[in-house]
């Protein structure tokens, strides 16, 4: 894993998995590539072969060839696609094939990598071993590779903040590998999502599948004909899901019988709703069983079993609890992972040690906690909610974060994680109950006081994308700093040194606790001394933990952008090398819009005999 802390899950908890491989001396001398219409082009190199190349290759093969292809011609493809992804990962290439390839292929699992990285460079070969292995998969698992140094368009593209990152595409839908890299697991991880949906055979299979309900699994049965019924929807959403969600399918008449049998139980006998009966007169049925205290044990799928958004909407609605606790001990694995916002609830558990309960049992008589409560069911679908205390360390951690005074408890917040629900991470924005405005386009003032109608109206806001995000900064200081410093930015002035001033800008959002960023401050010192005197760049850094800023999206810890002048209103640029001073100072010169320098001739400056209070604390820190 490159040198950058994670931010993973808000940083209220990670998961850290790494492996131990031997480094290898270099990387593989060539990568395989395969053409995004199937077969690639005679390579110039042994195993070496261009994608974009090859793609335009194999498109005008494509052009001459008829829409229908025989058994054999397809038994050729398939051969001839197998040489190709049995030499091991391809490389990709541009934003645009990079993209086409993504959509053209069902599953594609890819390593976007640093050369100068450690990780990177353990991973490559088990990688290439994986590649091979899943090549023999029906359809085949494409494993592929993407240096974030040279195609920086990709790496920003995908939010790559950290080395190696993998991600898993589905259908085009991304999934974060987050196990060990060895090919073993590789392959183990890649299986398990791909081999989601169980036949359930017998009897005592189902109920063993059923069973997973009562150890706080969400259980997903399926009962299609046996005449061929096309499952593919069913599967495609089954594959969306990780493995605290089971899925299974009966077909045998004997078992959906023994299906509808469990699902009448769970819905009180001979009192199952009319609608809910005609469902289960035939199949196709889906069913869905859950054990969440006070809602029913199963759930019955009325809408239309071919439709893979609404089926997913449904399941996802009861993958949680009505109201989860927010406790390190307690919270659902998956829960910062989902990408729906989280509603939480905040109670003051030191004057009412069981406040907290009371949310979770829904026994509250509470008039906030009720209106809280009915918020929650009703918006169910599209909300996560969960009720938060004061006492744990894990508890004052969403305080801090969502910027709650202690003294102004009962208090609801809002919070989106990964709002597009891609797997991207950005800060959490954050949303708070408003009062109605008088005079539109005004801002909203926060309300002061929760009354169970302001609880109401705020989760209708929020769905209907009424609300706008608030945002913490620090208060910004008024001492300037001296020259050839590394200037401090703050949430409040990040707009006016970075966005709005001429020149370059290269800043780094850090965090106080990081050791990484202890680690290059010396470095980041020394290339502001450096170019003190060169017109034009800033060099400046905010702590990110303290000060949040709207559209910025950090996953780790240091992440350092650069702002080219002239250019301040698209994406920035994100560093990527190495931390050092050259470095750092060869990349900005070849991407500074404004400042013009020499590398060379910066680090041959004398540091020490050009005087100022700066340089001076630099040598020192040095």
């Amino acid at each position: 894993m490159a040198p950058r802390t994670s931010l993973a899950l808000l940083a209220l908890y990670a998961l850290v998995s790494t492996s131990s491989h031997l480094l290898p001396d270099s990387f593989p001398p060539s990568f395989s590539s395969l053409s995004l219409s199937g077969v690639s082009a005679a390579p110039r190199e042994a195993g070496v072969v261009n994608v974009e190349e090859a793609s335009s290759s194999g498109a005008a093969r494509s052009d001459k060839s008829t829409k229908s292809y025989s058994a054999q011609q397809r038994q050729q493809t398939r051969e001839n696609q197998l040489k190709v992804l049995e030499s091991g990962a391809m490389t990709l290439s541009g934003l645009g094939t990079y993209k086409e390839f993504i959509a053209s292929h069902p599953f594609v699992l890819v390593m976007y990598y640093a050369p100068w990285c450690y990780w990177s460079k353990a991973t490559l070969p088990e990688f290439h071993a994986a590649a091979k292995i899943l090549a023999h998969h029906e359809p085949p698992v494409i494993l592929a590779l993407v240096d974030s140094v040279e195609e920086e368009e990709i790496a920003n593209h995908e939010d790559i903040r950290e080395f190696p990152t993998l991600k898993f595409f589905i259908d085009g839908r991304s999934q974060a590998y987050e196990g060990r890299r060895h090919r073993t697991h590789l392959v183990h991880w890649v299986d398990t999502r791909l081999d989601r949906d169980k036949s359930l055979t017998s009897k005592q299979h189902l109920d063993e599948v059923m069973s997973n309900r009562d150890h706080g699994h969400l259980v997903i049965v399926g009962a299609f004909s046996e005449s061929g019924y096309d499952a593919k929807a069913y599967v495609s959403v089954a594959r969306r899901f990780g493995e605290d969600v089971f899925f299974g399918h009966v077909q045998d008449p004997a078992l959906v019988n023994h299906l509808r049998e469990h699902i009448r139980r769970l819905l009180g006998g001979e009192k199952v709703a009319a609608d809910i009966e005609r469902r289960l007169v035939s199949p196709p049925f889906i069913a869905v069983f859950s054990k969440h205290a006070h809602e029913p044990d199963v759930h019955m799928y009325t809408g239309n079993p071919s439709d893979v958004s609404a089926l997913t909407t449904f399941v996802s609605r009861f993958r949680f609890p009505l109201v989860s606790i927010f406790d390190a001990d307690r919270l659902p694995e998956n829960f910062f992972t989902d990408g729906r916002p989280k509603a939480v609830l905040i109670v003051d558990s030191k004057r009412n040690p069981a406040a907290v309960a009371a949310v979770e049992s829904e026994v509250s008589t509470d008039p906030i906690v009720r209106a809280f409560l009915e918020g929650a069911r009703k918006h169910r679908h599209s909300v996560l909610a969960a009720v938060c205390g004061v006492t744990s360390a894990f508890e004052k951690h969403m305080l801090e974060l969502l910027g709650v005074d202690e003294d102004a408890l009962p208090a609801l917040r809002i919070m989106s994680v990964n709002p597009d629900s891609d797997g991207r991470h950005h800060p959490a924005l954050k949303f708070r109950p408003e009062e109605p405005s008088n005079a539109p386009g005004r801002p909203r003032a926060p309300v002061k006081t929760l009354t169970p109608s302001t609880v109401s109206s705020f989760f209708d806001d929020f769905v209907a994308r009424k609300l706008e995000p608030y945002y913490r900064s620090e208060a910004a200081s008024d001492e300037e700093e001296p020259r050839g410093s590394v200037k401090t930015v703050v949430g409040s002035t990040f707009q006016q040194i970075v966005k709005d001033a001429d020149g370059d800008v290269f800043i780094e959002f850090y965090a106080p606790w990081c050791g990484y960023c202890r680690k290059l401050e010396p470095a980041y010192k020394e290339l502001a001394a450096r170019l003190r005197d060169v017109p034009g760049v800033t060099i400046a850094k905010i702590d990110a933990t303290r000060n949040e800023v709207p559209g910025m999206k950090v996953a780790g810890y240091p992440t350092i952008f650069l702002f080219p002048h002239g250019k301040k209103n698209e994406p920035p640029l994100v560093y990527s090398g190495d931390r050092t001073v050259q470095d750092m100072l060869e990349w900005l010169q070849s991407r500074v819009a404004r400042a013009h320098f020499d590398t060379g001739n910066l680090l041959a400056l004398d540091l020490q005999n050009r005087g100022g209070q700066a340089v001076g604390s630099v040598l020192e820190e040095l």
